[in-house]
């Protein structure tokens, strides 16, 4: 794999780079015009749904006139939707110098996350009278799906590579545990210099995608927090108001859609710091042919490169992915739905007080007059 670049990346991202381009997210041709051109339609697009999602001229399952919370809630959601939309899509366009590559375990989950989404999305035209608004966020959740699980192959990719690496340091420590000739220990102290530019090539390779998906990732995690926080007081509202069993299935599956668009980066990245600390801690337990100056020269060299760094994908800077923030962020979606609840009921309890102290002043005012 490692003798092999150029095929590895002549089967890399192809599919997604087409998908990227089916949903006019990536230009025919990388010149400029075509990117001002895209910006321009970008713009256009974004300025006439906010002018229309903000006039409320649609279906909705709460009171769009008094139910202020789940007004400010819906209006919220769509913001962070819409604003991820603009900057991942200008990421496209302007920043993504990466080299794109593949996973076909990773393909399948979006072709089947592609599909869901469809499918459900039909139903809810076909059943309930949401059907405008499930369109309208349509192309921007598969533009958000799309990045996610583009980063999750750029991940997928790097974990491999851990893997491999481990392969080789086992082999190459196995061997130094042995009695070996003077050019059979020549040759291994050949493949340890080799191991530490390859190592120095994947960090490289770690940090340029880190730095291709500094702005989508931050998008990413603040609009997978916003839905999976709100998506079940969408269940429960609907359930409670109309008990549509079809939105009802939309905003369960969406759920599901968002934590497993969470869950998957944060595994790869915990398993490939895993790897990275297995792979360092491969060079302390040789203990054969240490006296020799160039074999203990090599194996200071890769222990020192490993000590250096963590393999760690940062959010730009704010956390790191892996599954401590997954459990802080499934503790933080519990609480926000625990206080969007908490908003609702006592928005409720003053609504139904107001209406029974006015409720007696007209009863008041009628028996005076």
């Amino acid at each position: 794999m490692w003798h092999v670049p150029g095929e590895l990346h002549n089967v890399s991202l192809r599919f997604m780079r087409h998908l990227m381009h089916l949903l006019l997210l990536l230009p025919p041709q990388p010149e400029l015009g075509w990117k001002i051109l895209y910006n321009t339609v970008l713009f256009i697009y974004i300025l006439s749904i906010f002018r229309w999602r903000f006039a409320f001229n649609y279906e909705v399952i709460f009171d769009a006139v008094n139910d202020d919370v789940s007004r400010v809630l819906d209006l919220i959601n769509f913001v962070a939707l819409i604003v991820g939309h603009s900057v991942m899509a200008t990421e496209l366009l302007w920043w993504n110098l990466s080299d794109q590559r593949y996973c076909n375990i990773i393909y399948k989950i979006i072709a089947i996350r592609f599909s869901i989404l469809f499918s459900i999305t039909i139903f809810n035209c076909i059943s309930t009278n949401t059907s405008l608004l499930l369109i309208c966020h349509l192309y921007s959740e598969l533009v958000f799906t799309l990045r996610c699980m583009e980063f999750s192959l750029h991940a997928t990719l790097v974990l491999g590579f851990y893997k491999e690496l481990n392969d080789v340091g086992n082999d190459i420590v196995m061997r130094l545990s042995n009695n070996l000739l003077a050019s059979e220990l020549n040759l291994q102290v050949q493949r340890l210099a080799v191991l530490q530019q390859l190592h120095q090539l994947l960090w490289k390779t770690h940090r340029d995608i880190e730095k291709n998906f500094e702005r989508s990732l931050i998008m990413v995690m603040m609009k997978c927090f916003v839905d999976s926080s709100v998506m079940p007081y969408w269940l429960y509202l609907n359930s409670t108001r109309t008990n549509a069993l079809a939105m009802q299935l939309y905003t369960a599956t969406e759920e599901f859609g968002k934590l497993l668009e969470i869950c998957i980066p944060c595994w790869i990245c915990t398993r490939c710091d895993l790897l990275q600390r297995k792979f360092h801690s491969l060079f302390h337990g040789v203990s054969r042919n240490r006296l020799r100056y160039e074999i203990n020269s090599a194996l200071l060299k890769v222990s020192t490169q490993l000590s250096q760094e963590k393999s760690q994908f940062n959010i730009g800077g704010y956390l790191t992915l892996n599954n401590k923030m997954m459990g802080k962020f499934l503790f933080g979606m519990i609480s926000y739905f625990i206080i969007c609840m908490q908003f609702r009921i006592m928005f409720m309890g003053k609504s139904q007080a107001h209406g029974v102290i006015n409720l007696a002043l007209l009863c008041q005012n009628a028996s005076l007059h």
